[in-house]
């Protein structure tokens, strides 16, 4: 019967009626439930001291309100109607969250020219990829044209040596991975990192991810995050053991 509703319903009316009849929000939980990916992201904010974390794809608001502890200020921004309400409901209580609503391929360069941003220090949480829409190269462009210190992590991407991670792949060459980097086009380097913890030692749904700068001097940071390896180091490293 629920289901049968939803496809009929406009989003906005399910993501109003979900919260206040269907409260429990099931799923994961906070970062899919990987707790070596929650004690990164907690080094990560701690070192680089983030001002502000921009979230792309909110579903339901979890990560968003963990995020909350971690800075002065978090905007999400959720395509769809359904999650857009639902969050917007869920966090409307905590006045440092700001729920946006659209593609995160045209609200993220906006946010990102904010006066009160600019200069900042900035980590961005990009998980807006879903339901065959990859808006992931655009994103990658505004942080890059950023002013400002920026660091980011990439939801659903492959873990080069690691199949026990899982990523999204859209078929051909949509693919989160590093070779979908590769080929974004920025004026600038790009530098990639991923966790050393083996998806066997993680746990919760076990996606897989990847962190990264624009910035070198961020990137010197993240070279001494122990919990991290350098793409360049992590390829090196394969291919030596695929020719040993």
């Amino acid at each position: 019967m629920w289901r049968k509703l939803l496809d009929i319903l406009p989003g906005a009316l399910v993501g109003w009626a979900e919260y206040t009849f269907r409260p429990a929000v099931g799923g994961y939980g906070i970062l899919n439930g990987q707790t070596g990916r929650r004690r990164l992201f907690e080094e990560l904010t701690k070192r680089f001291a983030c001002d502000a974390i921009v979230e792309t794809g909110a579903y339901k608001a979890t990560t968003t309100l963990y995020f909350a502890r971690f800075a002065a200020k978090v905007v999400t921004i959720e395509s769809a109607s359904r999650y857009f309400t639902y969050s917007k409901l869920r966090t409307a209580r905590v006045k440092t969250i700001e729920v946006l609503r659209g593609e995160s391929q045209n609200v993220l360069p906006a946010v990102l020219r904010r006066p009160e941003l600019t200069g900042k220090n900035i980590f961005l949480y990009l998980d807006a990829h879903w339901g065959g829409v990859l808006p992931l190269a655009a994103e990658i462009r505004a942080i890059a044209a950023f002013d400002g210190r920026s660091m980011f992590l990439i939801d659903d991407f492959e873990v080069p040596g690691d199949a026990g991670y899982r990523f999204d792949a859209y078929g051909g060459t949509e693919s989160l991975n590093l070779d979908y980097l590769g080929r974004i086009d920025l004026d600038r380097p790009l530098f990639v990192y991923f966790p050393r913890l083996p998806s066997g030692q993680e746990t919760g749904f076990l996606q897989g991810y990847c962190v990264g700068t624009t910035c070198p001097d961020v990137a010197v940071l993240l070279d001494g995050i122990d919990m991290l390896e350098s793409s360049n180091r992590r390829l090196q490293r394969l291919a030596g053991t695929s020719a040993a």
